[in-house]
């Protein structure tokens, strides 16, 4: 469920027109853009050449660097984006709003989401929806089937072991995700 894209705001900020590369680009020329970019508008470099620059624009050196700082910021952000694979794939599908959007879902007012749900297919809400209810499920088939075994409703009698088995399936799941969790930031202090 992708939100769709913004064709003002594509044009805007198109990352692959601020990288002053084809959308097809490889990574090595993603890589030879952004140095040459980098020196470029890097505020070190700036620093350096802000005085004659002033001179012949007319601004103040300190304006230069803050613009620079800017574009440098703007080339960086496209680097980061367009070096990644996976962050290249979602750009290319979504869009620099929308990526945006991605990485800060809590930016996304309610308009827009209702208008998401609303323009999504069939398949995309039967999963969201899938997604919503199972963990709903989960928490509250143990407690239903709990007080059926407590009361002893049913016809026929279910042993404890039966009645818990979902209960062990959470456990299992919420083991598996802290164990995966931790690995992750076992990998990511290396």
């Amino acid at each position: 469920m992708m939100p769709k894209k913004d064709k003002d705001a594509e044009k805007e900020e198109d990352f692959y027109q601020r990288m002053g590369i084809s959308r097809n680009a490889t990574s090595e020329e993603v890589r030879k853009a952004y140095k040459l970019l980098s020196l470029r508008y890097h505020p070190d470099k700036i620093a350096q050449r802000a005085a004659t620059q002033a001179s012949e624009e007319g601004k103040t050196q300190e304006e230069i660097q803050e613009e620079a700082q800017l574009k440098f910021q703007q080339i960086k952000e496209a680097y980061d984006t367009l070096i990644d694979v996976q962050k290249r794939k979602l750009y290319n599908a979504a869009g620099h709003q929308n990526m945006s959007i991605l990485n800060n879902p809590s930016q996304m007012g309610q308009k827009e989401v209702v208008q998401n749900l609303r323009d999504s297919t069939f398949g995309e809400k039967s999963k969201l929806m899938i997604a919503m209810l199972f963990p709903i499920m989960l928490i509250i088939l143990p407690l239903i089937l709990i007080c059926v075994n407590v009361d002893k409703t049913s016809e026929s009698e279910w042993s404890w072991v039966l009645t818990l088995i979902p209960l062990w399936f959470l456990d299992g799941v919420v083991i598996l995700s802290m164990v995966y969790g931790m690995s992750y930031f076992v990998v990511a202090a290396r």
